[in-house]
């Protein structure tokens, strides 16, 4: 009986900081957050609203130069994003920087780009219940 209690009180050690991180009372800091986001892909992971919400524009012109630029939709299921790699990793790779453009009250935007190259992500976040979730990722790359 007795380590039936330690295991339990072991478990609720190892949780406690997980639930503790964010609730209405105590909103989660989104630059600690990012952080975490960027470094750990489990938890990124166990922060995304699935399905989530992936929009890839298309840019180009008619004969007539009339735009016909388009935006395709479609929505990632948490078995495609658990094999993506750490974001952090993913900038590292591809000499990608990673910027915040817009900030409100409950919501950020993060612009990951790369200097002089038409690479241009947008990743957007929300926060619901004190914590931060990744609801949109706009690929907006040429």
């Amino acid at each position: 009986m007795q380590l039936r209690r330690i295991a339990m009180l072991a478990w609720l050690v190892l949780l406690l900081p997980a639930a503790l991180a964010c609730s209405l009372t105590k909103p989660e800091p989104f630059d600690l957050f990012l952080n975490r986001f960027r470094a750990d892909a489990n938890f990124a992971t166990a922060r995304v609203n699935y399905p989530l919400k992936y929009e890839t524009w298309a840019y180009g012109a008619d004969n007539d130069g009339k735009d016909e630029s388009s935006v395709t939709v479609s929505w990632l299921q948490r078995k495609e994003i658990e094999s993506w790699p750490p974001l952090d990793n993913y900038l590292q790779e591809n000499k990608l920087d990673a910027e915040i453009v817009r900030r409100t009250r409950h919501a950020r935007v993060v612009r990951v780009s790369q200097a002089n190259s038409d690479w241009l992500l947008l990743y957007h976040f929300s926060i619901a219940h004190g914590c931060w979730r990744l609801n949109k990722i706009e690929n907006q790359s040429l």
